[in-house]
Parts: C-alpha cells; sequence; structure tokens
C-alpha cells in the first residue's frame, strides 16, 4: 500500500505513496487501492485513456497499467471488471513480460483470473522468466488458480476445436535429447491408438506450417526431432482430435534463477467426432430449446455445454448413458449461443466429441 498525499476528486479519500507523473493516474491508483469502483467509474468516463498508461506500479519503470495493479492488490470483482469494460488491455505485459493473468496466477486469485480469462487473457504469453500464467500457478502453489486455468484451457480447446498447446525450448545449452524433441502417446478410451498421423505446427488452424508428420506405433507412441522453439500445436489427422493432454504444461520449469528442461513427453488423450442433431446450424429457437443428439457406443455419460457469445459456460449438465436429449431448464436471455456433446468413457476419459460447437439463436420474444 502507497503512503501520501490523498485526493477528494477520487471520491474515495484514499492515501497515495510515491507518486506517479500524472495526477489523474494518482487518482485512479487511489480508488483501486481503496475499492471505490464508483469513483473509478468517474474518472474513466472523464478520461478513457488512464487505462493504458503504463506508470499505475510502485515504479514507474515496472511498466504497469490500472489493470495489473488491480489484479496484483486484489481488488474487487466490481473493480477490475470496471477497468475491463474501460478498454483496459488484459493481455498488455509489463517490464518483466507479464500480464495481469500472471499475477492473479502467481498470487492465487482465482476469481480474478476467472474475470481476465472471461475478457479474453491469453494463457500462452510467456514472461522474461519462460512462464506462462499456468506455470506461474503451479510453481506458486496457486492450486485454486492452477485448477482454474487449467480447466478453462480444455472447455476452450473444446469449445473452440483448437489445438492444444506444447512448448518447445531454444535448443542453446540443450542437449540433443531434449532440444527440439516432442514425444507424446495417443490414447483413446485409455487404450493406446495404433497407426494414427499426428502433426506439430505453428498454429491451429488449417494452411500453417508444420514440422513433420510421425505414424503412432502399437503403443500408441510418436516422436518428433528438429522442431523449432515457441508455441507449437499438435494435432491429429483423420476422424479423431486431441481432447485433453494428461499433463499438461510446463515441461520448462524455474528453481530460483535456475532453469530446469526436461523432455517433452505426454498422454494426448483423443476422442472420436460425431455430429449433433437438433437444433439445426444457427437455427432460432424460443429460450427453452430441446439439445439433441445421437447415442455413442460405449458412452458412461455425456457431458452437455451450452456457451454464450463470450464463450463462457452458460448451462452445463453431467447426462447419463440412456439419453440423448436435454432441455434447457431456465430461460436464455436472446442472443446467439453455441452447444457441444462431450461422450465420457467408461474410465472417465472423454471419448467422442461434437465436431465442433453448433450455434443457435435465441429471439427476442415478440
Amino acid at each position: 500500500m502507497r503512503v501520501g498525499l490523498t485526493f477528494a476528486l477520487c471520491l474515495c479519500g484514499a492515501v497515495l505513496g510515491a507518486q506517479v507523473a500524472d495526477r489523474r493516474l494518482d487518482r485512479a491508483v487511489a480508488c483501486i487501492e481503496k475499492n471505490d469502483v464508483d469513483g473509478l467509474h468517474r474518472l474513466l468516463a472523464d478520461d478513457p485513456s488512464l487505462v493504458r498508461l503504463t506508470g499505475a506500479g510502485l515504479r514507474p519503470q515496472w511498466r504497469w497499467t490500472l489493470l495489473h495493479l488491480a489484479t496484483s492488490e486484489q481488488a474487487s470483482l466490481a473493480v477490475v471488471s470496471a477497468l475491463v469494460d474501460g478498454g483496459s488491455d488484459v493481455n498488455a505485459q509489463d517490464y518483466e513480460g507479464k500480464t495481469p493473468l500472471h499475477l492473479a496466477a502467481a498470487r492465487d486469485y482465482a476469481d480474478l483470473a476467472t474475470v481476465l480469462l472471461k475478457h479474453g487473457a491469453r494463457m500462452n504469453v510467456v514472461d522474461g522468466r519462460e512462464q506462462t500464467p499456468t506455470m506461474a500457478a503451479e510453481r506458486g502453489g496457486s492450486a485454486k488458480t492452477a485448477n482454474v486455468l487449467h480447466a478453462y484451457a480444455k472447455a476452450q480447446s473444446e469449445n473452440s476445436n483448437e489445438m492444444p498447446l506444447v512448448y518447445v525450448p531454444p535448443a542453446a545449452g540443450l542437449p540433443a535429447s531434449i532440444a527440439g524433441v516432442v514425444k507424446g502417446r495417443l490414447l483413446w478410451n485409455g487404450q493406446p491408438v495404433a497407426g494414427a498421423s499426428v502433426y506439430v505446427a505453428d498454429a491451429p488452424w488449417v494452411g500453417s506450417g508444420r514440422h513433420g508428420t510421425a505414424t503412432t506405433d502399437d503403443q500408441g507412441r510418436f516422436s518428433f526431432t528438429g522442431v523449432p522453439p515457441g508455441h507449437m500445436y499438435v494435432g491429429v489427422n483423420g476422424d479423431q482430435r486431441v481432447a485433453w493432454i494428461s499433463v499438461g504444461e510446463p515441461f520448462v520449469t524455474h528453481d530460483g534463477s535456475a532453469m530446469t528442461v526436461r523432455p517433452f513427453n505426454q498422454d494426448f488423450h483423443v476422442c472420436t467426432l460425431f455430429h449433433l442433431r437438433s437444433p439445426a446450424r444457427d437455427e432460432s429457437v424460443g429460450s427453452r430449446p430441446v439439445l439433441r443428439w445421437d447415442a455413442f457406443p460405449d458412452a458412461k455419460s455425456y457431458a452437455v455445454s451450452v456457451f454464450d457469445k463470450t464463450s463462457s459456460i452458460a448451462r452445463q449438465w453431467i447426462i447419463g448413458a440412456g439419453v440423448t436429449s436435454v432441455q434447457i431448464d431456465a430461460d436464455l436471455p436472446p442472443g446467439y449461443y453455441e452447444w457441444r456433446v462431450d461422450v465420457a468413457g467408461a474410465g472417465g476419459d472423454a471419448i467422442g466429441c461434437s465436431v465442433a460447437p453448433r450455434g443457435f439463436v435465441v429471439e427476442r420474444e415478440p
């Protein structure tokens, strides 16, 4: 907490410490430290550019935005939402390369991390210590936030049909057995998938650069060498896609000032793709539509998720294998929604995934 002058114009009577160059920014800082959301709203309405200034840290060279400060001090959800709604860049990086999500992850502020994620915070931003927010949470013992990040990554991957992200470290100073090596194993319903075609790509979309293709052996294993450093995506050709990674990141870890690198070698669980039945794509429906899909062989249960336009989960159900439809049990506000179904086998692994989220439109009542 800073100590210093009181600014009545902030409407929160905050006591400030080391002054930053801009008095308007000082007032905004004071409002954040006192969780005065009304005062903050007034300041941002008068000067929207405040959210883009980078002098909100204790020292100007930190290059903190107001959102960095609010996240680091566990401001109220209302304050963080006011900053985001006011145009704050949720992926702005400070002098150490940290985003607000890095700060929330390291401090185990799970609620704040959730707000940032819902407003577009990226989980693959790497700071100056080669850490993503997930790595910062795991290294700092932030169990609640790590769980939020892993769950959100899984939900986003399934909702967007993106391939999972892996990180390949720079080759300098690394043994040949590690540098540029990506290894793994494909599993379906707990069993190895043999003969599958796996590839590593620069990006999750068609036409992005690829760094080789490998065919899994009878144990489901695959291996790539010579992959350039950086964040890469792993994909599977054919009628299956990766549902989740059993271990997840990191495989580059830090202990104090020392960096320990271990080989990337993880299990990738795949699911068989299948199509949803109704509503039809982009069909207009009432506020409580019935969602239908075909029965899936070997299903133990179905996880049905409905996402709103921000990709946040609006409704979710776990349904037994004998049921292939569900009616939404509360009125959905008018707007565009997407839904998907994931199938769990006897061991709890995802064995079936709808091909892509299917959209529907809830119309306004006449």
